[in-house]
């Protein structure tokens, strides 16, 4: 995942990083230390991740249920109607895939950042 900055287009964190560490901040004339930096990663990164976990099942939990209560109750809708619930539960079953996905990648850079920063800190 590459994030990338709102007012400047073509400019990522990547970039951001580099320059803070070869430049520092503007007005500032210490260039950014990265060990300490990173130091602040592993507080900051302690946020409970199993919140995020919770949600997304609950999500996907959700949008199975709806399924089946809109297969099971589909003589009281129109045909129209029936394929638009159908419809958004496909899309909605297929968004949430993806963010599991997305999510399943961050926690792998997580990981690796925590490491990386544990390391710089010994």
């Amino acid at each position: 995942m590459e994030f990338k900055s709102t007012s400047v287009p073509g400019v990522t964190m990547l970039h951001y990083v580099a320059c803070r560490l070869m430049e520092g901040d503007k007005g500032e004339s210490q260039p950014m230390d990265l060990a300490e930096e990173l130091s602040l990663v592993v507080t900051a990164t302690g946020e409970n991740t199993e919140v995020i976990v919770s949600t997304l099942t609950t999500l996907d939990r959700d949008i199975q249920a709806f399924q089946r209560e809109a297969q099971q109750q589909s003589s009281q809708y129109s045909d129209e109607a029936l394929s638009r619930l159908q419809r958004f539960a496909r899309d909605a079953s297929a968004r949430v895939e993806e963010v599991k996905g997305e999510w399943t990648a961050c926690e792998e850079s997580l990981k690796e950042l925590r490491r990386y920063a544990v390391w710089l800190a010994v």
